[in-house]
């Protein structure tokens, strides 16, 4: 019942450390995916190509807290560091910086480290606040209408036990997104303008909120403001620069703003962040892919989103376009087929003339290839 809070606080840790451009941290998407897993340090250090693994635990009793932390060299498993700090609940955003800066000490005496150029800053005054927040990441991360409810339940108490709790904000405009990027609101002229608002008070309380200039980036690049949302990612990225879904929103707004050459390269460095991505990152890939008119890497991107993510209803329409268009199209009719049964579903949740593309040249040839596939948009 307190795997909210070991996430919530593991995600922290991982936020506090990207912070430091030398070092390459590998984003919590894919960490968790390991957590129910008996660790071979060895093997996931091979897997994620990296050298250092940092393991722990976090326990609460009552009012007291315990967290223990280590520092393991992968391919050796000697331990560089272990550590256990004792506190109560009231002392958790000390205990976390202690953690933060002593890794950072141990990493130091390896290896010339830069200093961060953003102190870290998302912490509330409020203990209950913070609670409430990491209560609302782990609904939120259902992707469901129900969860995302959930979540702005959670944000909403967050912020009303502090007002000042940048990240409460910054996490409740990202509801109000994904209610207008899903029509889970009848008004969604009220979701967007909301989540607006939102992100903008977030922005206000804490400038230096990497979170925020993301959310923010998300509005600007699906309303085709694409120097907009480039210069948010950007901020984004300064102030984190691990940050994996970061590089993501930098590299496809360039990408619909014109510059898919650009672009491609930073989805591949956010791949090697997050190496267990999400198939999102593989849309924005083969849409690159597509305005090059690489139609081959642009099938195999959504491809392989597809084997992430079977029920992802906007990969297979896309992968039905391409193929049409690279004149297979009896693969594509086939993909239609599998389509038709989820139609209205996918019809509903999104249309192509959402795609904020800057050239409308390459929506019209998007929407060819469907009528190719066979596809019929009204």
């Amino acid at each position: 019942d307190q795997e909210y809070f070991s996430d919530g606080m593991t995600e922290d840790l991982i936020t506090d450390l990207s912070r430091h451009k030398s070092l390459r941290i590998i984003s919590p998407a894919t960490i968790f995916a390991y957590k129910k897993q008996v660790p071979n340090l060895k093997q996931i250090a091979g897997q994620l190509d990296v050298h250092y693994i940092i393991e722990g635990s976090v326990r609460r009793e009552h009012s007291e807290l315990h967290i223990t932390a280590r520092l393991t060299e992968a391919q050796s498993g000697f331990q560089l560091w272990v550590q256990r700090f004792d506190g109560n609940n009231t002392e958790l955003f000390q205990l976390q910086q202690q953690i933060s800066e002593r890794l950072y000490e141990v990493l130091q005496q390896k290896h010339t480290l830069s200093a961060p150029d953003i102190t870290a800053r998302h912490y509330s005054r409020s203990l209950e606040a913070y609670d409430a927040l990491l209560n609302g990441l782990q609904q939120f991360g259902n992707h469901t209408r129900e969860g995302n409810q959930a979540a702005r339940n959670e944000y909403e108490k967050a912020i009303t036990l502090d007002p000042t709790f940048a990240r409460a904000y910054a996490a409740q405009a990202n509801t109000y997104r994904r209610d207008w990027q899903n029509r889970w609101q009848t008004d969604t002229t009220q979701a967007l303008t909301k989540a607006r608002q939102l992100v903008a008070q977030a922005l206000s309380l804490d400038d230096d909120l990497a979170q925020a200039y993301f959310i923010q980036g998300l509005i600007q690049r699906d309303t085709r403001q694409h120097k907009q949302a480039i210069a948010s990612a950007e901020q984004a990225i300064q102030r984190d620069p691990n940050y994996a879904d970061a590089y993501v929103l930098l590299g496809s707004s360039l990408c619909f703003g014109g510059r898919a050459k650009q672009g491609l390269p930073l989805i591949e460095k956010a791949k090697s962040l997050n190496p267990i991505h999400p198939s999102n990152y593989l849309f924005y890939e083969g849409i690159c892919q597509f305005i090059q008119a690489d139609y081959d890497s642009a099938t195999r991107a959504f491809q392989a989103g597809l084997v992430r993510n079977p029920d992802e209803h906007r990969l297979r329409l896309w992968l039905a376009a391409i193929l049409a268009l690279n004149d297979q199209t009896d693969e594509a009719q086939w993909q239609i087929t599998e389509l038709s049964m989820h139609k209205e579903s996918a019809k509903n949740r999104w249309q192509p003339e959402e795609i904020p593309f800057r050239d409308q040249y390459h929506l019209q040839q998007f929407k060819h290839g469907l009528t190719l596939a066979g596809w019929v948009t009204d």
